[in-house]
């Protein structure tokens, strides 16, 4: 298995002939800095088009004098997390536990070798009066070429600063005393993204152009999310909820903008994140049922407790988690899955856009208007009828409306955010009355077919009971919602 490090640094150029300031006023009181030279070479491993660099990830074979060895790492916000494994005699693929964790994020593609990094590195070590490293300042000359090619294609300096056990504070002021001696912010995310040419991406302005602009800056940022969410997802993150969020916000741009995309490209690519949602859902819905009815239990009156209620529900509940999990991971292993990431990247790189595209953005606005009608009409029939099933077509509506007031938002302004508002406590609304349809089923299962069937019956119908409560509650609340 992997060792995971979290890893805290800031980067900053220099020229030729910059030298480290002295660093005694910043460093805390009782600490020391000892100095040291090492010799690092790195190959860095990517896909042909660079995928991974693209979403910030980098992959690597170190040697030399420290931390040898396989290293992926991986945006964390501010910091990023390191993967480590250890290198066997002379590898020349990247271990399968990497690949497969990549395995989303290079679309299936092969990972080659696409850049080489020779570093001498100076290194000031700050330590506190125990030893322990606060930070590290590395001092990197870098040689670079590019693939297999041994021509020399870059050559630069660079400073790292990078946290050990000490805090953001010292990481600043670290780093204004090298800012104040020359140094500057670096522009490039990586050593690999510096030779690359791959910049630190600017903050998108707002579209003031078509609106295919508008709208592809949108889809574009769901793409990024659903990538973020495989990776995390392979390695075993809470990212369920952010990544079906990403496919559901993606799927309501193709149905309320429909006529701006290639129907047919659209609505293959409609049915395959329905096909991921689906999955995705089936394990978020049991994450959720499961804490809702260990709270339900909880707050029960112990002796209204007939029965090891909490443990039955618990473990029906897990069981039915593990297998939705199971299949959730056979599908992102699938060649299915891959056609959907291709097929993702191709709607990245050039949305497959109509005529209607080219229209200017401030039409946004009769597409966001008919979302709000079309909710609005769903939610007043189905507050008159009580059905269950026009509730949550008026949820769905909701959810649809929520996103294109979302995506409208850069141009639209307050507008747009007061949508989002409404349509935001429609979903909780209505989101609590779909939960309570579901706890229901469960406890209903369970009490005629499952571990409870025959025994504990008074806890299920009062668990029961007090669902059906909710539910007429959440009905009952609906009708009073406006949209």
């Amino acid at each position: 298995m992997a060792e995971q490090y979290r890893e805290r640094e800031d980067k900053y150029e220099v020229d030729a002939t910059w030298e480290l300031p002295d660093l005694t006023e910043v460093i805390p009181g009782g600490a020391r800095i000892e100095l040291g030279t090492v010799s690092l070479s790195s190959k860095y491993f990517d896909t042909a088009d660079h995928a991974l660099l693209a979403h910030g990830v980098t992959l690597r074979l170190r040697t030399g004098d420290a931390d040898t060895g396989w290293q992926l790492k991986v945006p964390a916000g501010a910091a990023r997390t390191e993967l480590r494994v250890p290198a066997n005699g002379t590898a020349r693929t990247a271990p399968l536990e990497l690949r497969d964790l990549l395995f989303g994020l290079r679309g299936g593609a092969a990972l080659r070798p696409v850049a080489t990094l020779h570093t001498t590195r100076s290194v000031a070590r700050v330590l506190d009066s125990s030893g322990e490293l606060l930070a590290e300042i590395a001092d990197d000359q870098v040689t670079a070429s590019v693939g297999t090619d041994a021509v020399v294609a870059t050559e630069w300096r660079e400073v790292e600063v990078e946290l050990g056990i000490g805090d953001e504070k010292l990481l600043t002021a670290i780093g204004k005393r090298l800012l104040r001696t020359g140094a500057t912010r670096a522009k490039t995310r990586s050593k690999l993204a510096h030779v690359l040419g791959s910049a630190t991406p600017a903050p998108a302005p707002v579209p003031s152009g078509p609106l295919g602009d508008l709208v592809a800056q949108y889809l574009q940022a769901q793409y990024v999310a659903l990538i973020d969410g495989d990776l995390a997802l392979r390695r075993d993150e809470d990212a369920i909820h952010r990544t079906r969020v990403a496919t559901r916000r993606y799927r309501s741009v193709l149905r309320v903008f429909a006529d701006l995309f290639d129907a047919d490209r659209a609505a293959t690519l409609d049915a395959e994140l329905a096909r991921y949602s689906t999955l995705l859902g089936e394990v978020r819905d049991y994450d959720v049922l499961r804490a809702r009815l260990d709270r339900a239990v909880a707050s029960l009156p112990p002796e209204l407790v007939v029965g090891p209620v909490g443990t039955q529900i618990d473990k029906q509940l897990r069981g039915d988690r593990l297998a939705a999990h199971e299949a959730l991971t056979r599908h992102m292993r699938s060649k299915r899955y891959v056609g959907l990431l291709a097929e993702l990247k191709a709607w990245h790189d050039e949305p497959a856009f109509t005529e209607a595209a080219s229209a200017k953005a401030g039409a946004v606005n009769d597409y966001l208007r008919r979302a709000t009608r079309t909710t609005a009409k769903r939610l007043k029939r189905a507050t008159r009828s009580g059905d269950d099933q026009q509730l949550h077509r008026a949820r769905r509506a909701g959810k649809r409306a929520r996103y294109a007031a979302e995506l409208a938002a850069p141009v639209l302004g307050k507008p747009a955010r007061r949508i989002v508002k409404r349509a935001t406590k429609l979903q909780d609304v209505l989101g609590e009355h779909n939960d309570s349809i579901g706890a229901s089923d469960v406890l209903l299962r369970l009490a005629t077919n499952g571990a409870g069937a025959g025994r504990n019956g008074f806890t299920y119908g009062l668990l029961y009971a007090n669902e059906q409560g909710i539910r007429r509650a959440t009905a009952k609340r609906a009708r009073s919602l406006t949209f």
